[in-house]
């Protein structure tokens, strides 16, 4: 299947309102994870009461360091979070993005982190032990998944992102998200938070295997390798972009001349795709048509036809991670990441 350009009408609704995830969102914010709360309910046990970011920072200054280069950091001055909340600046977005109302801080130690009042203090410790939610998976579901509005109550599951629901039905479902995106480093988990702008991170969670399978014809056999979620995750229009195109050789004189053959291409995004519908009370509401994005444990197979203009010539294969803004759009060139090419024989 090959990727033609979608007639921009069926995005009418969605184009603007699903740029970057953030829009068709209920305006109310998300409730807070109650941090540290019992299980039984009551008052949570934990609490930031006369703290700040500052405060840590002044005995963590290497995690601090780590977090100021951080996404988190940024989360909300990025430049494309920024362009998507000056469309529809709405509090639901705020709450993820900025959580502790600080948009300098973005998302800040406040707001994954919480002193466990209850908790023995240790020996030399200005506080008891911070607790990170109810275990460190939780604190990062909170904003790595959601619906796009209240739908949800009404039978209409439509997630803008689904990475916990991809990670607990994959077989990495033991392991903590901290595992992968906090590794270890100098005695404590590092704040960075860099793979997906990690262009090595990401070339190295994906493996890709090319064969021609005829004159015109290739296939792409891809494999996520240790990644416990789809792969890509996260913003609604991320997805990887896989295309062929005819490379002659410019030192052919067959392909040199003027005469020569048009170059050929084939391609196809492995992306989520929406459309809206009309709900049961008569508004609009989002639903996810097809989702082909590479699954956590399993191979996918692409194939591309080049058609006659790719008979009996070379060709070149690429596979790019696109951080696309808005649906059917090409990425800007910082939004793009070539993880595998290479070169296959007539």
């Amino acid at each position: 299947m090959l990727a033609v350009r979608h007639g921009r009408s069926a995005w009418a609704l969605l184009a603007t309102a699903l740029a970057l995830g953030v829009c068709v969102a209920a305006c109310a914010p998300r409730p807070r994870a109650r941090v540290g709360a019992r299980a039984g309910g009551g008052e949570p046990a934990a609490s930031n009461a006369g703290r700040d970011g500052a405060t840590c920072a002044s005995c963590h200054a290497e995690v601090a360091e780590e977090w100021r280069a951080s996404l988190h950091r940024s989360a909300f001055t990025d430049r494309p979070f920024a362009r998507a909340y000056a469309r529809e600046p709405r509090a639901f977005c705020r709450d993820c993005h900025a959580p502790e109302g600080d948009p300098s801080a973005g998302v800040s130690c406040l707001s994954c982190h919480r002193v466990d009042e209850r908790a023995p203090r240790p020996a030399g410790s200005p506080h008891p032990p911070h607790r990170a939610a109810t275990g460190p998976s939780a604190a990062c579901a909170r904003c790595h998944e959601f619906a796009f509005d209240d739908e949800r109550a009404r039978g209409a599951i439509a997630l803008m992102q689904s990475t916990v629901r991809e990670h607990a039905a994959s077989t990495s479902r033991e392991t903590s998200c901290v595992s992968c995106h906090m590794p270890r480093v100098a005695g404590h988990r590092s704040h960075r938070f860099g793979i997906t702008r990690d262009a090595g991170a990401l070339r190295d969670a994906l493996a890709v295997e090319a064969v021609r399978v005829g004159d015109a014809r290739v296939r792409l056999r891809l494999r996520a390798l240790g990644v416990g979620h789809a792969f890509p995750t996260g913003d609604l229009f991320r997805g990887l972009q896989v295309s062929v195109e005819t490379d002659d050789d410019p030192t052919d004189v067959a392909f040199a001349r003027p005469t020569a053959r048009p170059p050929a291409i084939a391609t196809k995004l492995l992306t989520r795709r929406f459309t809206t519908v009309r709900g049961p009370t008569g508004a609009s509401i989002v639903v996810e048509t097809s989702d082909d994005r590479l699954a956590p444990d399993r191979a996918s197979e692409v194939e591309l036809d080049l058609g006659e203009h790719g008979r009996g010539r070379p060709v070149r294969w690429k596979v790019e991670y696109h951080r696309a803004e808005v649906a059917d759009d090409d990425p800007a060139p910082d939004a793009r990441v070539v993880l595998h090419t290479g070169r296959l024989s007539p």
